[in-house]
């Protein structure tokens, strides 16, 4: 709650830290791997890896996601893209896995990465309305086109189907958490911001 009010009373300020924010976060999640496998960590850093690349692609192609463009809100850029992306993909990839496993216990591997690509969707659709006003990224029209969320599902799954067993390896709670705050926050703040501000 005080990140929104922040946003909203002290935008420039409180924009600053989001990407500080976000890595903070990260790290928490990954904290809360108890002794994790090589396997597991070079998986995740695989799928930043990818998923910083997507994005850039994305952005200079307009194939992936449609058109659109990163502003200033997600701090240092490289190739247009912020770094914390890759970042962002990785841990959002382990913590949709934490939660379709724990909601489709021994299934396959296809649907574990179908229920977790319709998850990273879901947090789309929450982040894509206030995005615009955070500075994060922006499409050539207010409202992200149906081509972006084909766009993140069809990415999602790909990443996460590659990577199942090994992030799946040991249940971490907070990963599931930190999916729910993201989810929570961003459907406040666009909420906020639009009944409240506009």
């Amino acid at each position: 709650m005080a990140g929104i009010i922040g946003l909203i009373l002290m935008p420039e300020w409180f924009r600053v830290l989001t990407p500080i924010n976000l890595f903070v976060c990260s790290g928490l999640v990954v904290v809360g791997l108890d002794r994790p496998s090589n396997r597991l960590v070079f998986s995740l850093f695989l799928i930043a890896i990818f998923g910083w690349a997507v994005e850039v692609v994305g952005v200079k192609t307009e194939w992936i996601f449609g058109r659109y463009s990163y502003g200033e809100g997600l701090g240092w850029k490289f190739l247009d893209v912020p770094l914390i992306i890759g970042l962002n993909w990785a841990v959002l990839s382990y913590s949709v896995v934490q939660i379709a496993v724990s909601l489709q216990k021994n299934s396959s591997r296809f649907l574990i990465a179908a229920i977790s690509a319709s998850l990273l969707v879901l947090l789309d659709l929450a982040i894509e309305w206030p995005a615009p006003m955070l500075d994060f990224w922006s499409f050539g029209q207010y409202y992200a086109p149906l081509h972006n969320f084909i766009g993140w599902w069809l990415v999602g799954f790909a990443l996460v189907y590659m990577f199942v067993p090994y992030l799946n390896e040991k249940k971490n709670p907070i990963a599931i958490w930190y999916y729910i705050i993201q989810m929570v926050f961003f459907l406040s703040y666009g909420l906020v911001s639009y009944f409240v501000v506009s």
